[in-house]
């Protein structure tokens, strides 16, 4: 069959290109082409995705990052890196750069309505999250802490 051809469907089943097996159209993922099938069955794809993963853990890591960036915050790598530049590459509350190796500063956002305010370390971000993104708690926590008379150098 000449490349770009499709292969044909015979009794509701199609064959798979990588493993040469017929099966079932279910065991297909839909393709780009309105009502059309891959080309390779969802168990080989699969497994080529996972022998790549494995043979390329750092491509796939940044893959995912890039990903998260635009589904989740909706922000593209370069506005990310120019946040990063603007923010001296520290955290914009303790001015720190992240405290994990070899780690990303976290995007922090808003929950409600997703606005990007900055990047944050893990520690300042979990923190954030931990007091539920309000300040009338952290100023509790402020208040709290000061009465205490627990002074630490920011």
């Amino acid at each position: 069959m000449p490349k770009g051809h499709r292969k044909p469907i015979v009794n509701g089943r199609k064959e798979c290109t990588l493993c040469k097996e017929w099966k079932l159209l279910s065991d297909f993922h839909k393709a780009s082409h309105k009502g059309s099938l891959g080309s390779r069955c969802k168990a080989c794809c699969a497994r080529r995705f996972a022998e790549w993963r494995a043979n390329h853990p750092k491509d796939f890591a940044y893959l995912a990052w890039r990903s998260t960036l635009k589904r989740r915050y909706e922000i593209t790598e370069e506005q990310f890196e120019q946040m990063h530049k603007d923010q001296q590459g520290v955290c914009a509350i303790c001015n720190e750069p992240n405290n994990l190796k070899r780690r990303r500063l976290a995007v922090d956002h808003d929950h409600l309505t997703g606005d990007v305010r900055g990047l944050l370390c893990s520690s300042c971000n979990r923190g954030i999250g931990y007091f539920r993104d309000s300040p009338d708690l952290l100023l509790r926590a402020h208040s709290y802490l000061t009465a205490q008379g627990i002074r630490r150098a920011s």
